[in-house]
């Protein structure tokens, strides 16, 4: 769902659903995370894109059209949930990464399980 956001677009929505959520509700989100794995298999040439362009919060692929592809930064999405009142419960990688990240979902982007904060 964040793959294709603005960093703004991010934040009002987690807003919105910390707002909308019950308190002892979980949340799933997915993601493209930028992170020390990511990184590595994106200079290994391992993922199955390039991000060639960083607008500092995110890396993309298209400077022309960024929202093509959104991949954030991990200390950017953890702000953004801490700011919205939610705790990261888990974070599952994603076979975006390339063939050495296994999941057990065979799930292909990252995900973010969270819960909000009492």
């Amino acid at each position: 769902m964040f793959t294709h956001l603005t960093p703004q677009a991010c934040r009002e929505a987690l807003k919105t659903i910390r707002r909308s959520c019950a308190k002892d509700s979980m949340q799933v989100n997915t993601w493209l995370i930028v992170d020390d794995e990511s990184r590595f298999s994106l200079s290994a040439g391992m993922s199955d894109r390039q991000l060639p362009y960083d607008f500092g919060e995110y890396l993309t692929y298209s400077k022309a059209n960024p929202l093509v592809c959104t991949c954030y930064k991990l200390e950017v999405i953890q702000k953004m949930y801490s700011e919205a009142g939610f705790e990261i419960v888990s974070i599952e990688r994603g076979s975006w990464r390339g063939e050495s990240y296994k999941n057990s979902a065979n799930h292909y982007q990252d995900i973010i399980v969270s819960r909000p904060m009492v």
